[in-house]
């Protein structure tokens, strides 16, 4: 009886392991920190509008290949 317990608790230990991956870490506050001062920098400085947009969408592209290849 025990056993048969203890087989299915086991069983279904190693199916919510399966489906439940634990979260992913949060991003580090330094790395949010230098991007979002980053994004800062490119809006503050004295550059046309086209390459304020631009840079701040090549910091959003850069932003997401640092979190993917740091967290994954």
């Amino acid at each position: 009886m025990s056993y048969t317990k203890y087989a299915i608790q086991d069983k279904y230990h190693k199916t919510y392991q399966r489906y439940h991956r634990p979260k992913r870490e949060k991003d580090s506050f330094l790395v949010n920190a230098f991007f979002i001062g980053a994004a800062a920098l490119a809006l503050l400085i004295e550059i046309p509008i086209r390459f304020k947009i631009l840079s701040i969408v090549l910091l959003v592209i850069l932003y997401w290949i640092v979190r993917a290849a740091t967290f994954e």
